[in-house]
């Protein structure tokens, strides 16, 4: 069986950290998402190290991020903050979104207008009405925006042409699949980091055993097969070269695959790609079988 990254700690010390921001430093929830947007602080979740957030202290985090000393601070409360940080991780594990793309698309006041005191919003309407209202935003105008800038500026700016960054901001998946180029040109002039243009976050909540998984060995074998276009008759072997290593360090390092006597050194872009993609399966066909999703 797959071990996975402890998701209920990783919820509940989220939404509490939230907590604490708000309901105990009484800091807006205006200030505290534009922290998130805007600081590369939550990066660790990119960089598939989530073990220096579990690891940190509290005090810690909020002093790195803000600044401020947590010597007199309030209680915090379960309440709507709490349950918007639990929500902001459902998404986030689910639909795998950039957590702070996820913050751009529906602040944390947005967020927790969603919940009353009298009732929390069903956690599954609530990702569905993200996909179907938040998630249709555009996240280039969203960017453009708090950058002050008209198209045309950002057109000027950027070398890129007014009607293709109208393009962009008419659907997200444009932007998605917009070129390495494109996409370099308008992160440099947003000042915003790559991860706002990404359709999917690289955060993957396995734990080292996942390269002794079968179920997991078996969808990497079917991705790269379907990649190479090889027939189920050849033999293929895959090999993690730095198998001693961490899983989380093992996405920087090239396997090796043999089909009969030739062998392929897949470099880091394509191995990264191979692993998300059949996790991606996984995780897919876990919801399917159980008919949930992760809460």
């Amino acid at each position: 069986m797959l071990d996975f990254v402890d998701i209920n700690k990783l919820r509940y010390k989220f939404a509490k950290l939230l907590s604490k921001l708000h309901n105990g430093l009484h800091l807006s929830l205006e200030s505290i998402n534009d922290k998130i947007v805007n600081s590369s602080f939550f990066d660790f979740f990119e960089d598939n190290q989530i073990e220096v957030f579990f690891e940190q202290e509290y005090s810690t985090i909020i002093e790195k991020m803000f600044g401020i000393n947590m010597n007199d601070y309030g209680d915090e409360d379960i309440g709507p903050v709490y349950w918007a940080g639990l929500q902001y991780i459902n998404i986030f594990l689910n639909y795998h979104i950039p957590i702070r793309q996820i913050f751009l698309l529906c602040p944390l006041d947005v967020m927790v207008g969603h919940y009353t005191i009298y009732h929390e919003m069903n956690e599954i309407e609530l990702c569905k009405n993200f996909l179907e209202v938040e998630y249709k935003k555009s996240i280039l105008k969203l960017l453009r925006n708090n950058n002050d800038l008209s198209i045309r500026q950002l057109s000027i700016l950027s070398g890129i042409s007014e009607n293709t960054i109208r393009y962009y901001e008419l659907d997200n998946k444009h932007l998605f699949n917009a070129s390495n180029e494109a996409i370099k040109k308008l992160s440099n002039c947003l000042s915003y980091p790559r991860v706002f243009f990404k359709k999917e976050s690289d955060f993957i909540p396995y734990s080292p055993s996942l390269i002794d998984d079968k179920l997991f060995l078996y969808e990497l074998e079917k991705n790269v097969r379907l990649f190479y276009n090889l027939s189920g008759e050849l033999t293929l072997t895959i090999s993690f070269e730095k198998i001693n290593n961490p899983f989380y360090l093992l996405l920087d390092d090239p396997i090796a695959l043999f089909s009969g006597k030739k062998r392929i050194v897949i470099d880091n872009v394509l191995y990264k790609l191979f692993i998300q993609s059949s996790i991606k399966n996984m995780i897919d066909n876990f919801i399917a079988k159980e008919r949930r999703l992760f809460y």
